[in-house]
């Protein structure tokens, strides 16, 4: 499928270089360039997620806002929010759990128990 698709060829390229190089951080780096610059992903929504790019990344906040966008744009990736393991560091942030129960969402299993293990 990508093989007509030479933008994105090459980002996978460089996903792998990136990946064996500087590990899933700088892989994830590499896909929120590819977001920012729209080179080598398609349109449809659910391609990239930049939400679960920055979690990969390390970057909380930024996780937070887009997740929060995800919500306020009625995306259909924010109702597997709970059970995304790209979230898995949020487990012990309260405003994860805050836009959990804003949009009804339960925790999932390891978010509460990490919630109730937390110092």
């Amino acid at each position: 499928m990508f093989e007509k698709n030479a933008d994105r060829v090459s980002l996978e390229d460089r996903g792998a270089e990136a990946l064996h190089s500087g590990g899933v951080q700088a892989y994830a780096r590499l896909r929120l360039q590819a977001i920012a610059t729209r080179k080598g992903i398609s349109h449809e929504e659910q391609d990239f997620v930049p939400a679960e790019w920055y979690a990969y990344a390390g970057d909380r906040d930024q996780t937070m806002a887009e997740l929060n966008r995800l919500v306020s744009t009625h995306s259909q990736a924010a109702l597997q929010i709970n059970l995304n393991p790209a979230y898995a560091p949020l487990h012990h942030d309260p405003r994860y759990f805050a836009l959990l129960k804003q949009i009804g969402l339960p925790a999932s299993p390891n978010s509460t128990r990490a919630l109730s293990t937390a110092p």
